[in-house]
């Protein structure tokens, strides 16, 4: 990304002067490094400024040797602007640091103004990560962009010292210890929190108690014996057990506007599953449905069961804007699912049919409807477009029943065990349209997403060697023993392309997901050594037996890139989570205990049998970060979705009886055989920050 502008930096007043688009094109949070530009309202370089990180919310902050700079504007009225700064100073810190500027970003500033000259100019460069090696002795400061937000970890060397850290908070109205270990840094123009720091040992993964410590406005750190190299890095927030006497498994997870958490699955649990006057208090079938609400600090607002007597799974769920609450799944039952109103009452003459329901906020059922005909009829995925419509897809083996309804792709059973299916409700629960998928041998849909075009999009695994692809497809030819496919349909259920993905050996899928500018990534297994990782992969061999796969298809069906992730063992992915297009979180479990976790991950170290994992990777498809979660029975992450605060949520099911709750849990013991869990972590060290509409000024503009 190159942009040549007019622009002039005042650290404590700041005059932009310039093209306003340009600001638009560094949305993409980094340090700007300084090459002259950031000056004093007296225009007066400030060489001690090494870099800005324009937030785009009122709040700039500079970076410097000394510490943290953060500037606040605030617009009062068309004419004037509130402005503030707030400086949070390391005492002490050795003034000759050496900077380490890493990760380049293709995006740099040209500055033409004075001192400058209007010939050549000054380029000003961009980094995601800025380290201060010994910035006190055998101590680093390293500040990291994560998530689109600025973090920072002290990184303390054998022979550092920690109560060398020492940061004083000027401009800040009151420093508060919190009780939860957390500080709060109030200001006239709003407030700074900064989490309790989790810190753990380089060398080991260790975690290791670290605390705050304030005096008189200055902030350090007290920390337990240890031996090695100390990483401070507040992340984790709180991790619960989530389950009763039985088994309990989460299949996944969705947020609300108000940051609140909705986790379903299904158990077999008779206690510790509902609240007092939920929609369903007690365990019908084995297993039942269940769905519960968390709010952002891990509190239970609610949960209920929801099933008949025949037993119940829950596969899939959406959330719309006005925080009702779809759930989808398989039931056996012939009671306890579909409402008086419901598009389909009774269950259908087959051993088991999809069902499809809305919940409110609080947790009532608002409708549920039976999906299904004398065959068998499973539902795995389930979406939701921009107008409210839903979609499911599964499997069905018959060609009796509500299938392919007048106008759509395929009206008629296409052959072998089970053929795919994608069918649209609206959200009063009436079927819009349904449609068949597949070929003359066995396809199965898993996944179903939309765009913000109104497309629908779904995958799953064929056996099929026709009826699957469209001519000029990305791969037309049946390629192995199982091949993934993905198909796109309008929102009237014809089709628009299909493609098989796969190579000589079997892949599934589990997952897709599309972003803003219609690209869709999908996720699932493979055991082909060959027609899976793109030349410009971060991964392009298969490592073990059974790799994880992630890909990114555009909206025209083409390939745009594809890699493998595993090592030795067997790696599985189970679920896709897209922020922006930078911004894709991959999630799943392992056994292999060397090759996933990067360096100051959450857990560097393999805990047991098979770890949970969590693994962000860039536009380009480059792994960015990855981390362990799980203790030393049995983890597998299932899920994962971020708030609108920018905090992850970790989420999936365990055996292991330690290294999976925190002390502020909701419930921090593992109450059977095998339970849920939830993790939340935190986006970055300073995590709120206030909001406000930035103000741009042009050349000739007054304020």
């Amino acid at each position: 990304m190159q942009r040549t502008f007019f622009i002039i930096l005042l650290l404590c007043a700041p005059i932009i002067l310039g093209a306003k688009e340009a600001f638009t094109q560094a949305q993409s949070l980094c340090f700007i490094e300084n090459k002259g530009q950031i000056t004093d309202q007296n225009h007066s370089s400030r060489n001690d400024i090494d870099a800005k990180l324009a937030t785009g919310n009122g709040l700039n902050i500079f970076v410097g040797r000394q510490g943290l700079h953060y500037q606040y504007a605030r617009p009062l009225d068309s004419t004037h602007t509130d402005m503030y700064r707030m400086d949070v100073e390391l005492l002490n810190s050795n003034p000759d640091a050496k900077l380490l500027k890493e990760e380049a970003q293709y995006y740099y500033e040209t500055y033409y103004t004075p001192p400058f000259g209007p010939d050549h100019g000054a380029t000003a460069h961009s980094f995601k990560r800025f380290t201060y090696q010994n910035i006190y002795p055998n101590i680093d400061w390293t500040l990291y962009i994560k998530d689109n937000k600025l973090e920072y970890d002290f990184i303390v060397h054998p022979g550092g010292n920690v109560k060398d850290i020492q940061m004083r908070y000027g401009g800040a109205n009151d420093l508060t210890l919190q009780g939860d270990g957390s500080i709060k840094a109030i200001n006239p123009m709003g407030k700074l929190v900064e989490l309790a720091p989790i810190s753990h040992l380089q060398e080991s993964g260790e975690n290791k108690c670290v605390r705050y410590c304030i005096n008189n406005k200055r902030l350090s750190f007290n920390a337990e014996a240890y031996s090695g190299t100390l990483i401070i890095d507040p992340v984790l927030e709180w991790a619960t057990y989530y389950g009763g006497d039985s088994t309990d498994l989460l299949t996944g997870m969705v947020v609300d506007s108000l940051n609140n958490l909705y986790v379903y699955g299904y158990t077999a649990s008779i206690s510790n599953i509902a609240t007092n006057g939920a929609y369903q208090t007690s365990l019908w079938g084995n297993p039942d449905a269940c769905l519960a609400k968390f709010d952002a600090l891990g509190n239970k607002k609610w949960a209920t069961y929801y099933g008949g007597e025949g037993g119940e799974n829950s596969s899939n769920c959406v959330i719309d804007k006005f925080a009702n609450i779809y759930l989808t799944g398989t039931t056996f039952s012939d009671s306890g699912i579909a409402t008086s109103n419901a598009w389909q009452t009774t269950r259908g003459n087959a051993s088991n049919n999809a069902f499809l329901s809305k919940f409110d906020s609080l947790g009532n059922l608002v409708w549920g409807t039976y999906f299904g005909s004398a065959g068998d009829v499973f539902s795995r995925g389930l979406a939701i477009d921009t107008i409210g419509s839903l979609f499911i897809t599964g499997s069905v083996n018959t060609s009796l029943g509500s299938f392919g309804t007048p106008g759509v792709f395929h009206t008629s059973f296409q052959g072998g065990s089970a053929d795919a299916y994608l069918a649209k409700f609206s959200n009063l629960g009436s079927l819009l349209w349904a449609t068949y998928y597949g070929g003359p041998n066995s396809d199965i849909g898993y996944s179903v997403t939309t765009d913000n075009s109104l497309n629908v999009y779904i995958a799953g695994v064929s056996s099929s060697t026709n009826g699957i692809a469209t001519a000029g497809a990305y791969q037309t030819v049946y390629a192995g023993s199982n091949d993934a496919f993905l198909a796109k349909f309008n929102s009237l259920g014809n089709q628009i392309w299909s493609t098989y993905f796969g190579g000589p050996s079997w892949e599934t899928l589990k997952y897709i997901k599309t972003d803003n500018s219609k690209n869709i990534y999908m996720c699932g297994e493979s055991q082909s050594y060959s027609g899976i990782a793109s030349a410009n992969a971060f991964q392009t061999n298969n490592m073990g037996g059974r790799d994880a796969y992630l890909c990114r298809f555009d909206s025209v069906g083409h390939l745009v890139w594809s890699t493998y992730f595993g090592n030795t063992n067997d790696d599985y992915s189970y679920h896709i989570f897209i922020k922006d297009s930078n911004l894709i979180y991959l999630t799943g479990a392992t056994y292999s205990n060397t090759g996933i976790a990067t360096s100051g991950a959450l857990q560097i170290v393999f805990g047991g049998t098979t770890d949970a994992y969590l693994a962000r990777f860039n536009a380009s498809g480059q792994r960015v970060w990855a981390t362990y979660y799980g203790g030393t029975g049995i983890d597998v992450g299932i899920a994962s979705v971020m708030d609108y605060m920018g905090n992850l949520y970790l989420g999936g099911t365990t055996t292991s009886a330690t290294g999976i709750a925190s002390g502020n849990a909701y419930q921090t013991s593992l109450n059977s055989a095998e339970d849920m869990f939830l993790a939340k972590i935190g986006a970055d060290t300073f995590r709120i920050a206030p909001t406000f509409n930035d103000t741009l000024f042009c050349a000739g503009d007054t304020f």
